[in-house]
């Protein structure tokens, strides 16, 4: 939202996009859970008097409106925009990010512990310590 204009998606487009977004992973990885994750809430003041706005009641609107394009599949919900709502202020670095030590393990442990248990997984069993981008291409993970 730039000087009070809708978002530069609108709401159709974006649903548009969401569900062909939805079946092209299905149709590349057709044994992958997919999981989406909702966007994130945003502090609103921290906007004021700024060109660029984000509004928490769009942000739900654009959730509401995934989640209900992907209803009728098989898709797993990480309800990151409750989670984000629920975080204390001071978890976050600015207006929308969680660039801080407990920011980042407030809602890295979300998104870890959902990715786990659809995996059948414990988060000790992620080894990031010898994280390796190559490992995870699609020439050598199943699907």
């Amino acid at each position: 939202e730039i000087y009070g204009a809708p978002p530069l998606s609108s709401l159709d487009h974006y649903v548009d996009m969401i569900t062909r977004i939805d079946r092209r992973i299905r149709r590349l990885y057709p044994n992958a859970k997919v999981v989406f994750a909702t966007s994130t809430s945003v502090v609103e003041e921290k906007y004021e008097g700024r060109r660029f706005q984000r509004h928490n009641n769009v942000i739900e609107q654009y959730n509401a409106a995934a989640i209900k394009a992907l209803a009728d599949t098989d898709t797993i919900f990480n309800d990151l925009y409750a989670h984000s709502c629920k975080c204390p202020m001071e978890y976050r670095s600015d207006e929308v990010h969680y660039n801080t030590p407990a920011g980042a393990a407030y809602m890295g442990g979300k998104v870890i512990s959902v990715l786990c248990r659809e995996l059948g997984i414990s988060a000790a069993d992620v080894n990031v310590e010898n994280f390796k981008l190559e490992d995870y291409s699609v020439d050598n993970i199943g699907y």
